[in-house]
């Protein structure tokens, strides 16, 4: 059987659908839309050496700042400063005691498009947020 052609009807089909479709910016702006995954996403976890203590765990998205963590904006302006590497932290003052309660903290994920892979060990919890300027204060 053979299929009868309507006059007009292909070009008003393409122009129904054209007239439907989202209209999407052309070039490489198209894919780096404000909606995608963060510029910098973390995760940061404080474990004690003794197996009394609480581990703790949050996220740090910046650009824009969030995340779990309790001050994202300010832990992400020290990083920042730093050009995202926890090695050139400017270290903030107090909360570093002398008290003997060590504790390791990580730093895992991408600033940017580098990959970020950190670990420190510090006397104690206010000594490694002291010693990262509070990015490690949760």
């Amino acid at each position: 059987m053979r299929r009868k052609r309507v006059p007009g009807l292909t070009a008003a089909v393409t122009t129904a659908l054209a007239l439907t479709l989202p209209i999407l910016p052309a070039g490489p702006a198209a894919a780096a839309s404000p909606a995608a995954a963060p510029g910098s996403s973390l995760t940061l976890t404080i474990v004690p050496d003794r197996l009394s203590g609480p581990r703790s765990t949050v996220t740090l998205e910046c650009d824009p700042p969030g995340g779990t963590h309790p001050d994202p904006k300010a832990a992400c302006a020290v990083l920042e400063a730093a050009g995202g590497y926890f090695e050139r932290i400017e270290p903030g003052s107090g909360g570093c005691t002398g008290l003997w309660d060590p504790v390791t903290v990580r730093a895992d994920g991408n600033w940017g498009a580098r990959k970020v892979l950190f670990e420190e060990r510090y006397s104690n919890r206010g000594c490694a947020a002291a010693a990262t300027n509070g990015v490690f204060r949760f």
